[in-house]
């Protein structure tokens, strides 16, 4: 992927994306150069700008006989470089429980810097494009073989991340103001915290095993994302009025059903473009893989503003 019949749409049907995340995480840069006097940040936030454009621009440009080799380097580099840094040496809980930590505790720091930027403030911007190039979840199971989705489950299974992130809120709320519990380490000269490493390692084992394990039993590696990924409901509200979102030119669209069949979270695409509508959907964590495969050229990459009310799913 890209498929070579789209080539005539060129780079421009994906420029807006790596546009819109470089602008945001360049004010972002200095902001915390400037403000905070925080160079580490600072220089995390452009190299954020150089792998997303890069990776993005590679993407685009080359078929790479139907293997988004370009879209997985993003996902291991942003993967790994999170993971490790982050979470393993920094010493810190990325997952929605640190996340919950840090705000019940009060306490300012590079995780609550990271669900600003990419989770709450960053997708008002370029949707949930840290799903599609950036996580560390589908960073394994993206490499899974099951490639396309049969469509979504219905039932009990779509309220499961929301059970579950409000036990995670209860839960932590408890420990903190309950039981003092803390995962800091009071001493200035030691910013990190073991039980925060431990609980990083042990939430990501399972999220890990969880997602295997559904993607196994539904034959679609994104089942984590669609039922269990608590972190996808504190996206949905910016997800649905990002600026950056997927447009279809309906003289061009042949409602041949192609993106619908590639779309990993089960957009139904065709029916937007059909509707003049761009694709308003919060689900949609923008892979640009329905721009690649579009025999028609029909899909592109915009800029606007518009509100999702519903999202359109088969």
């Amino acid at each position: 992927m890209p498929n070579q019949n789209n080539k005539k749409a060129g780079i421009l049907s994906y420029i807006a994306s790596p546009i819109m995340l470089a602008l945001f995480m360049a004010i972002a840069s200095m902001i915390f150069l400037l403000l905070f006097k925080d160079i580490e940040t600072a220089i995390f936030l452009l190299i954020i700008i150089i792998v997303d454009v890069s990776c993005k621009i590679i993407f685009a440009l080359l078929p790479l006989k139907g293997k988004p080799i370009a879209r997985y380097a993003s996902l291991i580099l942003f993967g790994l470089l999170l993971f490790v840094l982050a979470g393993l040496l920094g010493q810190q809980n990325f997952q929605i429980e640190g996340f919950f930590f840090f705000v019940f505790a009060g306490v300012f720091g590079g995780v609550i810097i990271h669900y600003i930027n990419g989770k709450i403030i960053g997708p008002l911007f370029f949707g949930r494009n840290w799903c599609g190039w950036s996580c560390w979840t589908p960073m394994i199971l993206d490499l899974l073989p099951f490639k396309k989705s049969h469509g979504r489950k219905k039932g009990f299974i779509n309220f499961i991340k929301y059970i579950y992130f409000f036990i995670s809120i209860i839960v932590i709320a408890l420990l903190i103001y309950l039981l003092n519990y803390t995962i800091h380490n009071p001493t200035p000269e030691y910013q990190g915290s073991i039980k925060a490493l431990y609980w990083f390692i042990i939430g990501n084992i399972l999220y890990y095993l969880i997602g295997i394990i559904l993607a196994i039993i539904f034959k679609d590696n994104r089942a984590f994302c669609k039922y269990i990924c608590p972190v996808s409901i504190i996206m949905k509200i910016p997800g649905a009025l990002a600026l950056l979102k997927i447009k279809g030119n309906k003289e061009k669209c042949t409602n041949c059903g192609k993106c619908v069949q590639i779309c990993k979270m089960d957009i139904n695409i065709t029916e937007y473009v059909q509707n003049g509508e761009r694709i308003k959907a919060n689900e949609c964590i923008l892979c640009l893989h329905c721009i690649a495969e579009c025999p028609q050229a029909a899909l592109s990459a915009s800029i606007g503003f518009d509100i999702s009310s519903k999202n359109k799913l088969r």
